[in-house]
């Protein structure tokens, strides 16, 4: 179950900082996972342009927790 009770968080829940994001003048870095199943990749885009100064990454293979961890061993 996704967080708010729903396997996606609702679109007018992310509408809502779409709009705020307006407002925002400071440097932003939204992360978001390419496998995330609760917010669509296009509403994190959204996003992003309605913030001026903000830097959109998107981790491949990461769900929405970030629950998928590598572990990386020096050889």
């Amino acid at each position: 179950m996704g967080i708010f009770g729903g396997e996606k968080i609702r679109k007018e829940f992310i509408e809502r900082w779409i709009k705020a994001g307006e407002n925002v003048d400071i440097p932003t870095l939204i992360v978001h996972g390419s496998e995330d199943k609760e917010v669509e990749i296009q509403l994190a885009e959204e996003l992003s342009k309605s913030i001026k100064s903000s830097k959109l990454t998107v981790i491949n293979g990461a769900d929405h927790k970030f629950s998928k961890r590598k572990i990386l061993r020096s050889q």
